[in-house]
C-alpha cells in the first residue's frame, strides 16, 4: 500500500454528545441522522450522568469532510430550536393547569385551616360551613379546574406543536438532501 492510499483511507470525525429528554430520544436520533450524524455506540469515555433522570445522552459522530457543511449546520440549528420549542410547549400543557390548580387547592386548604380554628372556638356553624366550602374547593380544584384548563391548553397548543413537528420534518428532509 502506498502513502497515497493510506491517506485516502483516513477519515476525520467530529463528535457530538447531546442531553435529550427520554420521551424525545427517537425524534432527536432521527433528526441528527438526517444531518449526517451516525450513532457513536463505540464511544468509550468516563460515564456521564444526565442533568436529571428524565434525560439521556445521545452520542454521534460525523465525517468532517462533508459537502455543504455550513448549510447543514444552519438547518440543524433551526431543527434543534424547533425541538426545544416543542419540549417547552409540551411542558406548558400541564404546567399552567398545575399552577392554577395548586392556587385553588391552597385556597381550599386555607379555608379548612380557618374552619379548624372556628371549631376550637366552638363555633360549629362557622366550622361546618368553612369545612364544607374548603373541602368542596379542594375537590373542585382537581376534578373541574385542572382537567378543564388542561384540555384547553392541549387544544390551544396542539396545532402549534404540530406546526413545529412539520418544521422539524421539513428541515430534516432538506438536511438529508444536502447531505446526500
Amino acid at each position: 500500500m502506498t502513502d497515497k492510499n493510506k491517506r485516502s483511507d483516513f477519515v476525520a470525525y467530529e463528535y457530538l454528545s447531546v442531553y435529550v429528554p427520554i420521551e424525545f430520544e427517537p425524534i432527536y436520533s432521527d433528526m441528527y441522522r438526517n444531518f449526517g450524524w451516525i450513532d457513536n455506540l463505540t464511544a468509550v469515555s468516563m460515564p456521564e450522568t444526565p442533568l436529571n433522570r428524565n434525560q439521556t445522552i445521545l452520542r454521534f459522530k460525523r465525517d468532517r469532510d462533508i459537502p455543504n457543511r455550513s448549510r447543514l449546520a444552519l438547518k440543524q440549528r433551526k431543527c434543534e430550536e424547533a425541538l426545544k420549542k416543542i419540549e417547552r410547549l409540551e411542558n406548558l400543557k400541564s404546567a399552567i393547569p398545575f399552577i392554577v390548580t395548586l392556587t385553588v387547592g391552597l385556597t381550599g386548604a386555607a379555608l379548612l385551616t380557618v374552619s379548624i380554628f372556628k371549631l376550637l372556638e366552638a363555633k360549629f356553624v362557622a366550622f361546618s360551613l368553612l369545612a364544607l366550602l374548603g373541602l368542596s374547593i379542594c375537590l373542585i380544584a382537581y376534578f373541574c379546574v385542572y382537567k378543564n384548563i388542561r384540555n384547553k391548553q392541549i387544544s390551544k397548543l396542539t396545532p402549534i406543536i404540530e406546526e413545529q413537528y412539520e418544521l422539524v420534518y421539513q428541515l430534516g428532509e432538506e438536511g438529508r438532501e444536502l447531505f446526500l
